[in-house]
């Protein structure tokens, strides 16, 4: 005997539900694969003795004095290669002309290691052959207080996406690829 009709309508479908639960866990999969990929790329890179992050980025393209600004002060934590982590945080879209105040809520999670999936900073479109709109929008990071805090309670691993290169869905073709790369990799 089946229900009356009204009491078949009165229950949401549940597919939705399980395609909604289905997307969050194949979305938290994708991240913990790129995380695991940050991960041993950092511990595996070879560092550059005795360099600074922006005297590496400066062998041509951006002058020295402009990348120093775009590195925070203090620097960023670095990560322990033999510490098992088992906390990871992750988080993308910071902009530099905002208030930040979701680094809170991060730290009161005590997160051992803080991955940065891009759009670390907005620096619109870049015009200029300098590519001073991605220098101004990377030291105004740097510099940020909220960021600041963040920085100095655990390390942090960073990869970067449109508007870190500087220009919305920016690809190959972007002119200033070779600026944008030197200062990423100072910040």
């Amino acid at each position: 005997m089946s229900a009356p009709r009204s009491r078949q309508h009165q229950r949401p479908p549940n597919r939705a539900l399980k395609l909604a639960f289905i997307a969050t866990l194949t979305a938290l999969a994708s991240l913990t694969v790129l995380a695991l990929y940050l991960i041993i790329n950092e511990l595996t890179r070879p560092a550059a003795p005795s360099l600074t992050p922006a005297a590496r980025a400066s062998s041509n393209g951006v002058a020295n004095d402009a990348l120093r600004k775009v590195v925070p002060q203090p620097s960023w934590l670095k990560l322990e290669p033999d510490r098992t982590l088992s906390r990871i945080a992750f988080g993308s879209c910071l902009d530099q002309k905002r208030p930040q105040p979701i680094w809170q809520a991060v730290i009161a999670h005590q997160p051992e290691l803080f991955i940065m999936l891009g759009d670390n900073v907005y620096a619109k479109d870049v015009a200029s052959k300098d590519a001073s709109e991605l220098l101004v929008a990377y030291e105004r990071q740097a510099h940020h207080p909220d960021l600041a805090v963040a920085r100095a309670a655990f390390p942090f691993l960073a990869t970067w996406d449109d508007h870190d290169y500087g220009r919305n869905d920016a690809g190959a073709d972007f002119k200033a690829k070779e600026l944008a790369t030197q200062i990423f990799r100072a910040f």
